[in-house]
């Protein structure tokens, strides 16, 4: 059997499935079914049902399940619009929801009837790999490898399919504790070469993994799973580049180990149950890796989740609809906003928008942007600003109002909270705060001659 070791909580899983909130949680009542019809080994009664006509039905519950849900539809197609340059129309984003509604009906009904009986077969029967020798020649090197993977297809593939390989690879992945019941349905009595994690805090696993990288043992991670925690990097370089939280569990990991990286993008190959595993050639990492190593912790962790983003989030793009956590992409890994409280008079407005701006550079990483000079020009002409107010203690916000601040890199940003404050002044002519409104107008195109 597989070994699983609980960090969040108390090691009996009961109580690690009450904690959190999660995917699974969210739609408990499938998995409570699901668990029970595992358990009986109803699969059996369908296993001779072609898998095109299983795919079918899937797809038909899926669209009943989550098809109808108003705010899910909301959510998801905000995040289609945010993965395409341009806004999507209507009927492309009802075509993607669609097609996404399906995918997840197909998703549940293969850990139901298809993974518990394909875990046995042998694995060339549903993977196909691409570019394996790329990992294989990262082994010789002694140190381990670092897989990191994306929430594409069958997700539990990417595991199941290095443990189950000929050449016996041992296996070490971090799971969020909840989610255990996805494991409990396909563990093995063979698995004894996999090792699961339960912890929502990568320092309480760190000294474990690097202890399996050091018997030259895979460490597989999830590297599309974020919080608003996490530092903001461009979420594709030259194409996308707007802010997105990216964890850091990957790099952290291979500068303490000197562990080689290689991603992975795991696919449908053709229906659910199969899938398709491409080892992405690592070698633009190996250089940044080289030329970055003795700069700063915040140069070398941005340089390379940069370049993980530029490799890995293209395919989420390509298979968006499959991408099991598109649904809080637009609303939280992308996202940020500054709160405006009410009653905040003018001086405090700018205290607070002064803040915001340190901090968004502060928290972000975009390579060539030079840090240093962007704070000092804050710095200089937010006290230029203030010192310039005729009547500091004006109040110009009643009400609490939100400015979003999603979908941009961190110079739009600070010009998007800028012209916020330049709007207000503007509005309130009779204050006469004309300078301070020249002052913004020059921060503005200060800001506009950075390039990076």
């Amino acid at each position: 059997m597989a070994h699983v070791m609980y960090f969040d909580q108390k090691k009996h899983p009961k109580s690690a499935i009450n904690a959190g909130t999660n995917w699974a949680e969210s739609v408990g009542y499938v998995f409570w079914f699901l668990k029970r019809w595992i358990r009986y080994r109803m699969y059996l009664l369908i296993r001779w049902i072609p898998l095109t006509i299983q795919e079918g039905i899937a797809g038909v519950l899926g669209q009943l399940f989550l098809g109808f849900s108003r705010k899910n539809q909301i959510k998801v197609q905000q995040s289609f619009n945010a993965l395409y340059k341009h806004r999507l129309s209507t009927k492309r984003l009802k075509h993607l929801y669609r097609a996404h509604c399906s995918y997840m009906g197909k998703l549940v009904i293969d850990f139901m009837n298809g993974l518990p009986l394909r875990i046995d077969q042998d694995v060339s029967e549903f993977i196909t790999f691409k570019h394996l020798d790329r990992l294989d020649s990262a082994l010789k090197q002694g140190k381990g490898a670092i897989i990191p993977c994306l929430h594409l297809g069958q997700l539990v593939h990417l595991l199941y399919a290095l443990a189950k390989h000929p050449t016996g690879y041992t296996i070490a992945t971090i799971f969020f504790a909840p989610n255990i019941v996805t494991y409990e349905f396909t563990n093995r009595t063979w698995a004894t070469n996999t090792y699961l994690y339960a912890s929502t805090k990568y320092s309480r696993v760190a000294p474990y993994l690097q202890a399996h990288l050091a018997q030259n043992h895979l460490v597989i991670l999830f590297h599309d799973y974020g919080t608003r925690h996490q530092m903001r990097v461009p979420f594709c370089q030259g194409v996308y580049p707007y802010l997105i939280h990216t964890p850091q569990s990957v790099v952290k990991l291979h500068k303490d180990t000197g562990a080689p990286i290689i991603p992975c993008i795991n696919t449908p190959a053709g229906v659910v149950g199969k899938t398709s595993l491409n080892f992405l050639d690592n070698s633009s990492l190996v250089n940044i890796s080289q030329k970055y190593q003795n700069k700063s912790k915040k140069e070398f962790h941005g340089r390379m989740s940069t370049e993980l983003n530029r490799l890995m989030n293209p395919s989420l793009r390509k298979f968006s609809h499959v991408w099991e956590e598109i649904t809080d992409f637009a609303t939280t890994r992308i996202a940020d906003q500054l709160i405006v409280p009410p009653m905040i008079n003018l001086q405090e407005l700018i205290l607070l928008v002064a803040k915001k701006s340190h901090q968004i550079l502060e928290k972000s990483y975009e390579p060539g942007r030079d840090d240093a000079s962007i704070h000092e020009l804050l710095q200089e002409m937010f006290l230029k600003i203030r010192s310039s107010l005729t009547v500091p203690e004006t109040i110009l916000v009643q009400a609490s109002e939100t400015i979003d601040l999603s979908q941009m890199n961190a110079l739009s940003e600070i010009q998007t909270l800028c012209s916020y404050v330049k709007n207000l002044l503007q509005k309130a002519s009779h204050f006469d705060e004309d300078v301070s409104i020249n002052l913004i107008t020059q921060l503005k195109e200060e800001l506009k001659k950075l390039k990076y």
